[in-house]
């Protein structure tokens, strides 16, 4: 079951520090993708250049965020979320 863009911003969408456990995209190593975990904090502009993304992560059902523990900025799979929680609750999908 997937979480909607509106949904997910409403949840965890005022760059607070928020959690999710979402099934990564498949590769070698794991043919049927991963379940990954990633503290994210949405709205953040440091290191942003403006040049934008040669794709739209939207037509994906992707959410881009900034990882908390690699330091850098990747994107949640909502067709895929399991779980998030943020201001102290958690939202199963």
């Amino acid at each position: 079951m997937a979480i909607t863009r509106e949904r997910f911003d409403k949840i965890a969408g005022d760059g607070k520090i928020a959690s999710c456990e979402f099934i990564t995209k498949p590769n070698k190593e794991f043919p049927a993708g991963r379940l990954r975990k990633m503290v994210f904090r949405t709205k953040v502009t440091k290191g942003v250049t403006g040049e934008g993304m040669k794709y739209d992560p939207n037509r994906l059902g992707l959410r881009t965020v900034f990882d908390m523990q690699k330091r850098g900025f990747r994107h949640v799979n909502l067709n895929t979320i399991q779980w998030i929680t943020a201001h102290g609750e958690t939202h199963h999908v």
